[in-house]
């Protein structure tokens, strides 16, 4: 049976309003009375009513989430650092998976906003600047952030930068000897290929279009772009991988070639999650500080809930480059320590 304020008004001898401002902890009421009315609702195992309570406030208390893909250890990671920080704000989560669909995007925000979230997360958006439904949330003035950016339009964000954090990886393989390097780019990639071009022109190598090789989100995308990478006239030594998720396939295609990380191929990966140090190679990589870039995402959407502004709150953070055994820096150090 529901148990309603009501009765706990009848059962303690007080009125409904007061039993409210003890559930509640609003003022103009005694302690001594608070405490009776909360032991009472205790006993009684009292629930408030979630949903007459989000009318009453006009909030939900629920925020939406909406990812591209899940099985990607990176976006999974992210997640639950935003609904860790999203409970410890009271705040519950539903998250949408897109599986890298802007037409899913697209619906999914609309089915959030239907549902009425107080507000909108965005890890990785496909949108663009000319999205309609990006475009209704800004009109409409909804709390939304995005981790990542959106081209051609003024956004909340929280993100690294990758372009930096590609130019760091690129100039270590070429520190390291290497001159051809492959990039394997899954989806965008976009702010990466500059930090790549960046790094290349420093050292005064030369952009060559065929060693960027673009390919799908998955592993298996990664291992078709590796044997892609493979199949060339003159094979580069090196391979930089948009994530982490990507270079998983590039190092299982490179197995399968019978090929070993890092001596017949160099790799280095972006995001540093969980599994690349665990890989049979551990693998070297851009880290991004996943749980900061989930907190001060659900941190600044509860800003935006609480007090909506004008001015865009936008914070880049700084990549980090983790050497391990995948991009041979390890091995060399190891060979001039014996000599």
């Amino acid at each position: 049976m529901t148990i309603t304020m009501q009765q706990i008004a009848e059962k303690t001898g007080v009125s409904r309003i007061t039993v409210s401002r003890a559930l509640n902890n609003r003022s103009r009421i005694s302690q001594e009375t608070r405490r009776k009315i909360l032991k009472e609702a205790r006993r009684l195992n009292y629930r408030p009513n979630a949903v007459a309570k989000a009318l009453a406030m006009k909030k939900t208390h629920t925020i939406g989430l909406v990812v591209p893909d899940i099985t990607n250890p990176f976006v999974a990671e992210i997640t639950k650092h935003v609904e860790d920080r999203a409970a410890v704000g009271d705040y519950s989560l539903i998250m949408c998976v897109t599986n890298n669909s802007l037409k899913k995007e697209d619906a999914s925000i609309r089915s959030l906003m239907d549902r009425r979230v107080d507000g909108i997360i965005i890890n990785h958006p496909q949108s663009n600047a000319q999205s309609q439904c990006i475009r209704q949330l800004k009109q409409e003035k909804f709390p939304f952030v995005l981790i990542g950016t959106i081209d051609g339009m003024e956004t909340d964000y929280v993100m690294v930068d990758l372009a930096e954090g590609a130019y760091q990886a690129v100039s270590h393989l070429i520190r390291q000897g290497h001159k051809r390097i492959a990039y394997v780019r899954g989806g965008n990639g976009r702010l990466r290929l500059m930090g790549y071009k960046k790094a290349l022109a420093e050292h005064g190598l030369g952009f060559d279009e065929e060693l960027v090789v673009r390919c799908g989100p998955g592993l298996k995308d990664g291992a078709e772009a590796a044997g892609k990478i493979l199949a060339m006239q003159d094979r580069p030594t090196a391979i930089f991988a948009l994530n982490d998720f990507l270079a998983m396939g590039v190092m299982d295609a490179l197995k399968a070639a019978n090929l070993n990380v890092p001596e017949d191929m160099a790799l280095v990966g972006f995001d540093d999650v969980l599994l690349a140090s665990r890989l049979s190679v551990p693998l070297t990589t851009i880290a991004q500080p996943m749980e900061q870039i989930g907190k001060l995402a659900v941190e600044i959407l509860m800003k935006k809930i609480e007090k909506p502004t004008h001015e865009p709150w936008q914070v880049m953070l700084k990549p980090q480059l983790v050497i391990r055994e995948s991009c041979g820096a390890k091995s060399q150090q190891s060979s001039q320590e014996n000599t």
